[in-house]
């Protein structure tokens, strides 16, 4: 088991962890309470004489394992689990039924892991890099049979998952992303959609492929050029996607952000905050000479924007087969994991019952 698969079927409850404060400050209190009730009582060399000395560490050490069984036991009611993986009797119909229409199928995520995307723009509550990587892993989550690749970008592009069914090691691999994770800065669109046009261009012609685009539309050239340079640079970036006009291709581009736009995290010019908007001019552009769908992630749920992309999805169609049939998406539903939630439970029994037993 990988620890990196970890999570939480209810994250929610983490908010009774806010009685550990509440619990702490009524300790204070009886400490209080306690040293003002033995004044009262007499002298301290009196009360040493009658009463069983305790320490002040020890008065305080239940209190300690009180609060480390309630930590425990609401890590146990957000039910930790892992170790995901489809049911075999689930994998087996998919196998045998999809054989024909799926297998032969690629989804290629291209995602924009520039600066700029870790800008949480006005009117949200996650970056934009947070929003495109959830869309992605509802995304993966819902296929079924199709292989899957994920690459990055910023002035340069990685492959970070080569094409494969595994969607279990795609979703870690995706969920481990951040900013600049090529540790370049800047952003190349016209390199990443090069890269990635050339990579689909050396495969095999009758595969089946979706392209999907994450992005803000930032472009490193294209922001600091005059105007004629800037409609050169977006005909550059349109001319990119020629290649993919094929029968068997489709392109899906995601413009993440807002025309209101936010402040890029610690980056700074002329010691003023860069403030960054999604340019969707340009990423609809991208998608305007024939071969794409474009969708702002900000009109969308993701799960709204989820089934869009699956719809477009399933609507491809094999070459030499007939009108694709629509395949019944797994999902997460299909998915079953190993639970963790007995552990915490059970050292949080252990410790009650050592306090209960040896503070009575």
């Amino acid at each position: 088991m990988i620890p990196a698969d970890i999570h939480f079927g209810a994250p929610s409850a983490w908010l009774l962890i806010w009685m550990v404060p509440v619990l702490i400050a009524l300790l204070v209190l009886l400490l209080m309470y306690q040293r003002y009730a033995f004044r009262e009582l007499g002298e301290k060399p009196l009360l040493k004489k009658l009463l069983v000395p305790h320490t002040y560490f020890n008065r305080i050490v239940p209190w300690i394992l009180l609060i480390l069984v309630w930590v425990l036991g609401v890590v146990a009611l957000m039910q930790p689990e892992g170790n995901g993986r489809y049911q075999e009797e689930l994998q087996k119909p998919a196998q045998t039924a999809q054989a024909a229409t799926t297998q032969s199928h690629e989804v290629i995520f291209l995602l924009d892991v520039s600066a700029s995307m870790g800008v949480v723009d006005a009117g949200q509550e996650r970056s934009r890099l947070e929003i495109a990587k959830d869309a992605i892993d509802q995304v993966i989550s819902s296929l079924a049979g199709e292989t899957v690749a994920l690459y990055i970008f910023t002035t340069q592009t990685e492959q970070l998952v080569p094409p494969t069914n595994d969607y279990i090691f795609t979703r870690m691999m995706l969920r481990n992303v951040h900013v600049n994770a090529t540790d370049i800065a800047g952003t190349d669109l016209l390199q990443a959609l090069t890269f990635v046009t050339d990579k689909i261009g050396k495969e095999a012609f009758d595969k089946l492929k979706t392209l999907i685009l994450f992005s803000d539309g930032g472009d490193t050239l294209a922001d600091v050029q005059q105007e004629a340079e800037k409609t050169k640079r977006k005909q550059q970036l349109e001319n990119a996607v020629q290649p993919l006009l094929r029968e068997n291709l489709e392109l899906i581009v995601v413009g993440v952000g807002n025309a209101q736009g936010g402040e890029v995290p610690e980056i700074r010019y002329q010691g003023k905050p860069v403030v960054s908007i999604l340019n969707g001019t340009l990423l609809q552009g991208i998608t305007t000479v024939g071969v794409g769908t474009y969708f702002a992630a900000e009109d969308f749920s993701t799960a709204n924007l989820t089934q869009n992309i699956l719809t477009i999805i399933d609507k491809q169609q094999p070459l030499g087969l007939g009108e694709k049939e629509t395949t019944a998406r797994q999902g997460s539903a299909g998915m079953i994991f190993d639970l963790y939630y007995q552990i915490p439970l059970a050292l949080g029994m252990i410790v009650l019952t050592y306090v209960l037993l040896r503070y009575r």
